[in-house]
């Protein structure tokens, strides 16, 4: 039993003890909910300072998501306060990537989870085509709504309003830049009134992008020639 003791204890003095596992680092960001970071875009690298807080300082660095081998120094004695902002270089390499953070002796690490690098997306943009600003519409023929778009990672809505008021929606759904709509009809079943309206195409993932048609005039049909007022003399 003493036997067993004493090789613990030696063990214990050797190894530092309970203390090394104690400066263990945890990078709490990026986590599992970041699995992609863009090129050209800044990002917070956060740690628990818990088991390092008598350090000064930390080194960051990036490494092989898949080997965790060296690629390139972040920051070198970067103020040990939790929080390091990064700004991703234009020509990093993409790949798989994973965060280490150290103390300057080496003595204490810990590492990220392993996420993406890639390019930036295009910038979100809707551009209507059709139909044209001011056209004139009749209730119940058919209307193709037309138009462009490119970064939109998600269903678009389109929908019509009168000034700024909400009217209804013609389509949720897919951008497939083309839409055949009844004129008048809304979500499937209720109609416009005639007026003068705004058909707006939005993107449903940030609503602050979407392009405006304005002025569109919907209108009853009208069979038969339009009766004239009489002249007055």
């Amino acid at each position: 039993m003493q036997r067993v003791t004493v090789l613990f204890l030696l063990s214990f003095f050797l190894t530092g003890g309970i203390g090394l596992a104690a400066k263990d680092i945890k990078v709490t960001y990026p986590d599992s909910h970041c699995k992609k970071w863009y090129r050209d875009v800044n990002y917070a690298i956060k740690w628990s300072k818990t088991g390092i807080e008598g350090e000064r300082c930390v080194n960051i660095s990036l490494v092989s998501g898949k080997t965790d081998s060296f690629v390139r120094n972040i920051a070198i004695n970067a103020p040990n306060n939790g929080l390091y902002l990064w700004h991703i270089p234009a020509n990093i390499p993409i790949a798989l990537y994973r965060i280490r953070i150290s103390t300057p002796d080496g003595q204490a690490s810990g590492y990220s989870i392993a996420f993406r690098i890639v390019d930036k997306p295009a910038p979100a943009q809707i551009q209507a085509i059709s139909p044209a600003s001011g056209a004139t519409l009749f209730i119940g023929a058919k209307c193709p709504i037309r138009w462009n778009s490119t970064g939109i990672y998600g269903n678009i809505r389109i929908s019509i309003w009168q000034g700024n008021s909400w009217k209804g929606n013609i389509y949720v759904g897919r951008d497939t830049h083309n839409f055949q709509w009844t004129v008048g009809q809304l979500d499937g079943k209720n109609w416009l009134h005639a007026g003068i309206y705004k058909i707006r195409i939005q993107a449903i993932q940030d609503y602050s992008v979407y392009s405006d048609i304005n002025g569109v005039r919907i209108r009853k049909l009208t069979l038969g020639p339009i009766p004239r007022k009489p002249y007055k003399h």
